[in-house]
């Protein structure tokens, strides 16, 4: 389809605004979100992001509620689709029990849209209890590529539309809109990957009497761990899948569940928020995320934004000192952190899949399962799990010791981790409402004032071997950065920037063209790569300087 047909069919959509509730901290609050039936005549390889907002404000209706008994926590998830106009609604059997440590809740509806059947697929994603120990069973199938806990999670999908889809007798074309949240998203993602594959394979999906084109395939996940392992001849980021969606923010410890230093990753296209990292006119664009997330219901009980706050000097005795004695990690962000954190943990505790599972999984997934499963309000979570279980207890003590040991030995990492400002940031980056405020903020739907930032993700990563360097970055002929002998005249303290190892690091965001002036600096001491997100690696830039007025001049 033409773009030219694309944007006339999104300008001329007939969008009604509906009202819905969602829940956060055991009550459910009033929300609103903007439907259109004509976001599905768009081919599903487009990214539409109304569509997004759509996809997430019905995710969240699906959140179990907190008002609700078992039998009926989907209600709000159910009002919503009877305010949208879909039939046939119904949840699987996961849904209507309480959940545990394996299950999986889903709510499905269907509509006709002219010649085709939309079948509408989400998976609960929030008060899901002791779901969320799932989390924690990787697995070692080395027939498999694909984490355990989130593959059966999968299976469930899977078979639970096929049910849905015999039980209402559903056939021929069909439009899938599938979605999900945090477990819930990953748990999409790996079975809209494995649709995806039938789907190219030519195998008949459900039933024969079904039709189902890549093109008619919408898949959304929403803030999603990792889930699908790869090497070269299994990467998840081919054409067949760039129907799938994963909606990231950087600084959400949650997507970096499951080390990536294991080869860990999703299915499809992985769209990042703005953040300082990857948007040059972060601060700006900022601004108007923040005033949509000011809407949010819960607002007063979510708290400001503030990850923009985490500081890797904290306000304690030993680690100025430490961070006196070491001069490094000056701007760094949350991400960037938790990346290195994630990164340290993986080598030296998970170590592999193998190691993990035989010495640590079982143990720990029994006590998130027991934690989970009892009233833990007001308790530690050291304190709810005590057992008798000699083989549980010594796996997850054996556990906490090695992230003690691991910590204990990187204090820069460490010290971040004491401070309550820092923590209650971490934990705020996985909120839906943030991530839908993001959203919304993109979306004309909500507002005319949009940002348009590049979700790529991209940045570059400026390298100064000789930590007592001159030279200095300019963008739009401005100077950004200017080092005099390795000590740094601050001109903006919005870029990141870390001195170790008699190195000197920069991070750029890559939705900007840069200027790099070196003086006093052979070029071979600068080495400059940039991240690409959806190929899970650094790629080096052959750097090819030109001199001007005595300095070497790199052109980014």
């Amino acid at each position: 389809m033409r773009y030219s047909k694309i944007k006339r069919i999104i300008s001329k959509a007939k969008v009604n605004r509906f009202d819905f509730l969602f829940y956060y901290s055991q009550k459910d609050y009033v929300n609103y979100m903007y439907y259109s039936d004509s976001y599905f005549r768009i081919p599903s390889s487009y990214l539409n992001k109304s569509l997004l907002t759509q996809s997430l404000s019905l995710t969240m209706a699906c959140f179990a509620s907190g008002e609700h008994d078992y039998s009926s926590k989907f209600q709000n998830g159910i009002d919503l689709l009877n305010k949208l106009k879909f039939n046939n609604i119904d949840t699987n059997v996961d849904f209507k029990n309480k959940p545990n440590a394996d299950s999986l809740g889903i709510v499905f509806a269907s509509k006709k849209i002219r010649r085709y059947t939309l079948v509408v697929v989400v998976i609960r994603s929030a008060n899901y209890e002791s779901e969320w120990a799932s989390n924690f069973k990787i697995g070692n199938d080395k027939n498999s590529i694909y984490h355990k806990g989130f593959f059966e999670a999968s299976e469930i999908f899977l078979e639970s539309l096929k049910n849905y889809l015999l039980k209402y007798k559903i056939k021929g074309k069909i439009k899938l809109w599938s979605m999900g949240f945090s477990r819930g998203a990953i748990s999409n993602n790996i079975a809209s990957g494995r649709i995806d594959e039938m789907i190219e394979n030519h195998r008949y999906i459900f039933d024969k009497k079904i039709k189902l084109k890549k093109d008619n395939f919408y898949s959304f996940c929403f803030e999603s761990p990792r889930g699908v392992f790869f090497d070269e001849s299994n990467y998840p980021k081919s054409e067949k899948f760039n129907n799938i969606y994963c909606i990231l923010n950087y600084n959400d410890p949650v997507t970096k569940v499951v080390p990536r230093i294991l080869n860990c990753s999703y299915f499809g296209n992985e769209l990042y928020l703005p953040d300082r990292l990857n948007n040059y006119d972060f601060d700006d664009n900022l601004e108007k995320v923040k005033s949509q997330f000011e809407l949010m219901p819960n607002y007063q009980q979510l708290g400001r934004y503030s990850i923009s706050d985490f500081s890797m000097v904290v306000e304690s005795r030993l680690s100025k000192i430490f961070a006196s004695k070491n001069k490094n990690l000056i701007n760094w962000t949350q991400g960037l952190f938790l990346d290195e954190l994630t990164d340290l943990l993986g080598e030296y505790a998970v170590v592999s899949r193998d190691n993990y599972t035989a010495l640590f999984q079982d143990g720990i997934r029994s006590a998130l399962i027991k934690y989970f499963s009892s009233d833990a309000e007001g308790k530690s979570f050291l304190s709810s799990i005590k057992t008798k279980d000699k083989t549980e207890s010594a796996s997850v003590s054996a556990f906490i010791k090695k992230v003690k040991q691991i910590l204990m030995s990187h204090k820069e990492i460490l010290f971040p981790l004491l401070d309550k400002n820092n923590l209650n940031s971490i934990k705020s980056a996985h909120s839906p409402e943030l991530c839908l405020s993001f959203l919304r903020s993109m979306d004309l739907n909500y507002t005319k004032d949009i940002i348009r930032p590049d979700l790529r993700g991209r940045y570059y990563k400026v390298q100064i071997n000789n930590h007592k360097a001159t030279f200095s970055i300019l963008a739009d002929e401005k100077e950004i950065i200017n080092y005099v002998n390795g000590d740094n005249v601050d001109l903006d303290n919005k870029f990141i920037q870390d001195i170790r190892d008699k190195k000197i690091d920069i991070y750029l965001p890559a939705d900007k063209e840069y200027v790099l002036l070196l003086n006093k600096l052979n070029s071979d001491e600068c080495n400059i790569k940039i991240y690409e997100p959806n190929e899970n690696r650094f790629n080096e830039i052959n750097i090819e300087p030109i001199v001007e007025n005595n300095k070497q001049v790199i052109k980014l």
